[in-house]
């Protein structure tokens, strides 16, 4: 129930192989508990060693068994590479196919239950497993998006022996419709124009910027927007990333999860060939900085990433921390406002104090 799977119970069912032998506590509710011999759903408890190997044996069983089988495994995302990394890596040098999916994710969740319980460098350990796709969606028209090239990718007329993963959040975020014409090779890909900024109410030769997030640091990027705008006349793009993809591909570093053809994506971040010119910009993220991508490969100096580094602690002080970016962004529209924006990171982080928004 904590990840919001209860619609599961009266359809696909837990698997039990007696059945069901008691009468739920909520009979008459339509989420109440509901086991059968024919099952789908795994219920193995606090145990990630034998969830991983679910997950290995079902995402295999294509190979091994003859019958194409999708594993779709969910766990706070903390206990998912943290604990059970070579695991992973087993299940993938075994070329198994299938979904992890790190929810309750990032370092502004579950800080009632203590660091130990605060992901946000999930993202580090799944990049160095070359059968990785990694993506740290914001909305649900996304993840449907890269769920389907997930399953076109496994399973598809050119199977791939890949494992997606997905971190997914448990903070109240307005999900809004998928728009019109959405940039689906831009999602995919890693980075993509999700509300570009408007002139309506300042000069025309306003400065510019770039908020780049991804997660649910998205929405945060949205309100720093409007308060570049209204306080500093400021008009930002904010474009959803996932920048570890971005850089892998434009440094050719070659990984499966990674496209390794240019596309739209590579033009967000100022590449004049793409006719964008380059402008600074601030990313932000509700996990590790480093998570993000090296940075240096992708901004020529002019972007830097804000993330919540340590190990965590993500409260109210953590987002008027972040006046500094936005001071900088507005006075200063060169190269030094990136170096700016850093040194402000940095001083905040030696503080003990967690920027988790651009």
């Amino acid at each position: 129930r904590t990840f919001g799977m209860d619609s599961f119970f009266p359809t696909i069912k837990i698997y039990s192989p007696h059945g069901q032998n008691y009468t739920p506590r909520r009979q008459r509710v339509d989420a109440a508990y509901r086991e059968s011999k024919q099952g789908q759903i795994l219920h193995t408890g606090i145990n990630e060693a034998g969830s991983v190997a679910a997950f290995q044996a079902v995402g295999s069983s294509y190979a091994t068994h003859g019958i194409p089988m999708v594993p779709l495994y969910v766990f706070y995302s903390m206990f998912g590479f943290q604990r059970t990394a070579d695991s992973i890596w087993a299940a993938a040098d075994q070329l198994a196919r299938g979904f992890l999916i790190g929810a309750t994710a990032g370092r502004t969740t579950l800080t009632g239950e203590g660091t130990q319980h605060m992901d946000g460098h999930s993202h580090l350990f799944a990049a160095t497993n070359p059968a990785v796709v990694a993506y740290d969606p914001a909305y649900g028209y996304e993840i449907a998006h890269i769920m389907e090239d997930g399953l076109r990718r496994m399973f598809g007329e050119s199977p791939e022996d890949i494992i997606y993963y997905l971190t997914v959040y448990n903070e109240p975020m307005p999900q809004p419709a998928e728009p019109e014409g959405v940039d689906v090779e831009g999602i995919l890909k890693g980075l993509y124009l999700l509300k570009e900024g408007s002139f309506e109410g300042v000069n025309p030769d306003a400065r510019r910027a770039q908020l780049l997030a991804s997660g649910v640091a998205v929405r945060w990027a949205l309100e720093a927007q409007e308060l570049l705008k209204k306080d500093f006349g400021v008009v930002a793009d904010v474009e959803r990333h996932q920048l570890e993809r971005v850089a892998t591909r434009r440094t050719g570093r070659g990984r499966a999860g990674v496209p390794q053809s240019g596309g739209s994506a590579a033009g967000c971040l100022g590449d004049p060939t793409a006719g964008r010119p380059s402008r600074p910009g601030v990313g932000g993220v509700g996990l590790h900085a480093s998570g993000s991508g090296p940075d240096h490969q992708l901004g020529a100096g002019r972007f830097r990433v804000a993330g919540a580094d340590g190990f965590g602690f993500g409260h109210s002080s953590g987002r008027s921390s972040l006046l500094p970016h936005r001071r900088a962004i507005a006075r200063r529209p060169d190269a030094a406002v990136a170096r700016q924006a850093w040194r402000s990171r940095s001083d905040l982080a030696g503080q003990g104090r967690a920027v988790v928004s651009p």
